[in-house]
């Protein structure tokens, strides 16, 4: 009986049962409002694991969350100094910003994530400006996407051009141990305006196959910025879609 008071007091916080007129100082049923009761306790029990379900198909894992509030100098490599040296002999710009022997680079990132900006210039706090450039596929971005899962994203932009997430889908032959590229696709792609604009949607990776080669649990993705755009980029979220 104590266990269908506790019971009977659950739904009765969530309105599924009606409380007994006023006067009463606890529920005290007959014989036939027991039955009764029984059957809608009944279907508050059903109502449950619904409710759970419901819950579990709706949940999502964050797996990107990068707002770039915080930066570290750190020594220039050998790959960047060469790299960074044919980019100045061809006109191009340096993605990052260098100091001497150091160039700066976002918390959590282990290769150039763009140039900072702060104050007026960011959206919040602080954000990066990517010109010509390609962020996060050998380490933020690696193996993340997985193939038939549903993502949803957010992102803040401004600037001229467009933001791409483009994934790097390859795949291996197990009979003959061979390895090829299947496709380059974006999975986000939107035009950045003047202003600062929070853009979200959702993305599946496409379907890519061929015969013998098999995609891996998890490909690899990068943002890319052309060569002619340069964008501003911050609080860059996103979530798998259980």
């Amino acid at each position: 009986m104590h266990a269908l008071r506790n019971i009977s007091r659950w739904a009765l916080d969530r309105g599924l049962l009606r409380e007994p007129k006023a006067g009463a100082d606890r529920l005290i049923f007959s014989r036939a409002r027991r039955i009764s009761l029984m059957g809608s306790l009944l279907l508050c029990i059903a109502y449950i694991p619904l409710s759970v379900s419901l819950a579990d198909d709706n949940s999502e894992t964050l797996i990107v969350d990068d707002d770039f509030d915080k930066w570290d100098w750190i020594p220039i490599d050998f790959n960047q100094r060469r790299d960074g040296r044919k980019r100045i002999k061809e006109g191009r710009v340096l993605p990052f910003d260098h100091r001497g022997p150091l160039l700066r680079i976002a918390d959590g990132f282990k290769l150039p994530s763009g140039r900072m900006l702060k104050d007026k210039e960011a959206y919040k706090g602080r954000s990066t400006l990517l010109e010509d450039t390609q962020v996060g596929l050998h380490h933020r971005y690696s193996s993340i996407i997985r193939p038939d899962t549903r993502y949803r994203w957010s992102v803040a932009v401004k600037g001229k051009g467009r933001f791409q997430f483009r994934a790097w889908v390859g795949a291996n032959n197990p009979r003959s141990g061979k390895f090829r590229w299947l496709g380059f696709s974006n999975l986000i792609e939107v035009t950045a305006s003047e202003d600062w604009m929070v853009h979200e949607g959702v993305f599946q990776l496409p379907e890519l196959s061929a015969p013998g080669f098999l995609l891996p649990e998890k490909v690899s993705a990068a943002i890319v910025i052309d060569r002619s755009d340069r964008v501003a980029v911050d609080a860059f979220r996103v979530w798998q879609i259980k």
